[in-house]
């Protein structure tokens, strides 16, 4: 079986070649290290102090981008940690620091998601333990990389407690994921987290356009045109969850012959389809939130340039004419509150009839 460990290789050494464990050289690198943001900047320092003074942990669960910051601040900290051209820290120029960053350093493994079923697989954790179990190259340490840490399916995770439980000495593990909530409970209890400081998620132009077509469908002001409304979006929304569905199917196909896997995974395809319908549910409430802050600022008079939805500058003016200041708080208001009990996995139908039966969104609605 194939696996999309990959294994670093000494200086010199032909990365790849016949060994179907190994994945072309920089396959997944990035090909600088970006510069940091406070969240990385902190967590690269705790790390440097951990190291200095001898208190690392041997397991660290970054939540941040895995292809993105937090990758970024392993490979500035596995710089660190191998770089000797440069006593005040890593040079980022030298050999070491440039196989680091093409992860192609040997005493560092970098293993991601394979297969069909993009998780990462029981015998990759295997390899990953025959790695640590070798003397290190360097004669220093031994460091590992698990990006989308939470793609581990269930028997590479209970593979994986073991390291965690019995790590080798001067061994460094480090998962990296967006959604820890999707791992077990007994994994994250024996990492150190480090959460990373996050650029404000950017919320695709199509959903804005969406919501606000929903918003902007009224034609009439009563009761059974705030219904429909509430219909619309529940719909949408019905929509959204089923794109999530299909995209997941596609994603989690497995082999023939993985019946095991298949069976131990499906409760996780399931958890993670729920957990990323919550995410993109939240997207269209933040925007639907933030449409309704835009009307205030307008209520208010403020500079158009000032609004979230600079495409829908026409629509909220439309909305904020006549409006009281109060009534556009009291839609804020609304709209948080339907955001919260959605959180707390309250029916849809109800909480949006209620919700949308609340919210001032006519221009005669006064």
């Amino acid at each position: 079986m194939k696996s999309a460990v990959k294994k670093s290789k000494p200086a010199g050494s032909a990365a790849g070649g016949n060994d179907p464990t190994v994945l072309p050289s920089g396959s997944g690198a990035s090909p600088e290290v970006p510069a940091g943001n406070a969240g990385t900047d902190a967590s690269l320092d705790d790390l440097k102090h951990g190291l200095q003074n001898g208190r690392l942990a041997h397991a660290y669960l970054l939540v941040g981008q895995p292809r993105g910051n937090a990758q970024a601040l392993v490979e500035r900290f596995l710089q660190l940690l191998y770089c000797r051209a440069s006593e005040a820290g890593p040079c980022g120029s030298c050999p070491t620091c440039r196989q680091v960053r093409a992860h192609n350093w040997p005493d560092m493994l970098w293993i991601e998601p394979q297969k069909k079923s993009r998780t990462i697989q029981k015998e990759q954790i295997l390899a990953l333990q025959q790695f640590l179990a070798h003397t290190s190259y360097g004669g220093g340490w031994k460091t590992a990389v698990l990006l989308y840490a939470e793609r581990l399916n269930p028997v590479a995770s209970n593979s994986l407690l073991k390291t965690l439980e019995e790590p080798s000495k001067n061994s460094l593990l480090f998962l990296l994921t967006e959604s820890p909530e999707f791992m077990l409970p007994t994994v994250l209890s024996r990492c150190q987290k480090l959460i990373l400081s996050e650029s404000t998620r950017k919320i695709p132009a199509e959903v804005a356009e969406s919501v606000a077509d929903i918003i902007a469908g009224h034609d009439r002001d009563d009761i059974i045109a705030r219904q429909a409304t509430a219909s619309r979006f529940l719909m949408f929304l019905k929509a959204l969850r089923k794109g999530v569905e299909e995209a997941e199917k596609r994603e989690d196909e497995v082999d023939d012959g993985d019946t095991e896997e298949l069976e131990a995974g499906k409760e996780v395809v399931e958890a993670r389809v729920e957990a990323r319908y919550r995410e993109a549910r939240a997207d269209v409430l933040t925007t639907l939130l933030q449409f309704y802050r835009d009307i205030l600022l307008g209520v208010c008079g403020a500079d158009e340039r000032c609004f979230y939805a600079q495409g829908q500058r026409d629509l909220t003016r439309r909305m904020a004419q006549g409006l009281s200041h109060g009534k556009a708080l009291r839609n804020i208001d609304v709209i948080e509150n339907i955001k919260k009990q959605l959180e707390q996995n309250l029916p849809e139908a109800l909480v949006l009839d209620y919700g949308f039966s609340r919210l001032t969104t006519l221009p005669g609605d006064r």
